[in-house]
């Protein structure tokens, strides 16, 4: 039996002929989002939200590795809160076995917007259940709604094939062939990613590279090399000074967040942001306008003249060693903070909400199989 003629490559052929071969192929001012369209799920740390130009992009993939400590996870929280007030929904792969309720109420989750996968770590599977909850939810968020996957964390990950070999089977190793599966999974749900609008956070530990030179890094990461290159955003979080309470005992941690990769804006200073990991003061998770005044600085929203920080001509506080009668009068003052985030680039709930009530379609519609054309498939 004779197959059929494989298309022959570089023939010249009607341009309507090349975008039917390659339907994803076309000029960008035709198949890419408008900035008006260019969607970002903002922390609730303003800071952050200014040193990553705007918050997680929608389609687009965030590694936060770090220390112990050093609120790893409690950065997806903080992330998830906010897609969980925008609507959105939550993919929460819980691969280290550490999910409890208690600490995610304590934290201010709504449980009933989080789709928990418990317990597994196997990659093949997370896989699996990425796909086919990424297109269920998407087919019911039709209103530009974010969806978040949070994978905590890469750390955990293991392919099937270990974790069926028995500990007493010399070929039961871990990671065997760990990173390679990591690669797999990547490479398929990438597209996958920007093809629904859904953005992820991958939780990873902070290791130290062994032998390492003073001419490298000596920041290593598990899992190999896949998630340095599929990873939008890379962020590296590292301890500062304890935070105490009144009894010298410790309540949180003063954390510098620099930012090792951006492939969606320009390159920015590391910043010194607060947690809290025991509430205190009726307060829990990161402070959300800690390192504010810097980034206002920074974006030219504020200035600095003499002894004073003037915004608009007006004096709004004295300058000090850390900036902390900046931070009093920000924190303090509601409609001097609204008036200063209005006018800078700094990317907030609000500001994303209108941004997405403002959008007239489905950026991110899902085709429905008909028994027909799944047949036919």
């Amino acid at each position: 039996m004779i197959g059929k003629k494989k298309k022959q490559a570089g023939v010249l052929l009607p341009l309507s002929a090349l975008r039917k071969r390659y339907p994803d192929s076309n000029l960008a001012s035709v198949i890419a989002f408008d900035e008006e369209e260019t969607l970002k799920i903002p922390f609730n740390v303003l800071a952050l939200n200014y040193q990553i130009c705007g918050g997680l992009p929608y389609g687009k993939i965030l590694e936060g590795f770090g220390e112990e400590s050093t609120g790893k996870t409690l950065l997806g929280i903080d992330l998830a809160k906010s897609v969980i007030a925008l609507g959105g929904i939550v993919l929460w792969g819980d691969h280290e076995a550490s999910w409890t309720n208690d600490w995610a109420l304590k934290n201010g989750l709504d449980l009933t917007k989080i789709e928990l996968l418990k317990d597994e770590n196997e990659i093949e599977t997370v896989s699996d259940w990425l796909g086919d909850m990424i297109v269920y939810y998407r087919s019911i968020l039709t209103n530009n709604e974010p969806i978040l996957y949070i994978g905590d964390s890469i750390a955990a990950f293991e392919t099937k094939e270990t974790m069926e070999v028995a500990e007493s089977d010399p070929s039961g190793n871990m990671g065997m062939g760990r990173s390679k599966a990591i690669y797999k999974m990547l490479r398929k749900r990438r597209k996958m990613f920007a093809k629904y609008g859904v953005s992820a956070y991958f939780i990873n530990q902070l290791r130290k590279k062994i032998g390492a030179t003073k001419w490298e890094d000596p920041d290593t990461t598990p899992g190999g090399a896949a998630m340095k290159y599929y990873a939008d955003i890379r962020i590296g979080l590292y301890r500062g000074k304890k935070i105490l309470n009144a009894k010298e005992k410790k309540v949180g941690q003063k954390v510098h967040i620099r930012v090792k990769k951006n492939k969606v804006g320009p390159p920015r200073d590391s910043i010194e942001v607060k947690v809290l990991f025991k509430k205190t003061k009726g307060n829990i998770g990161y402070d959300k306008y800690y390192g504010l005044g810097e980034a206002l600085l920074e974006c030219e929203t504020i200035t600095k003249k003499g002894r004073g920080y003037f915004f608009n001509g007006k004096k709004i506080s004295i300058v000090d060693k850390e900036n902390m009668h900046l931070l009093k009068a920000i924190a303090s003052n509601d409609e001097l903070r609204a008036e200063l985030i209005a006018a800078s680039p700094i990317n907030t709930l609000s500001k994303t909400r209108k941004k997405i009530a403002a959008l007239s379609k489905n950026l991110y519609p899902v085709k429905i199989k008909t028994k027909k054309n799944a047949e036919e498939e």
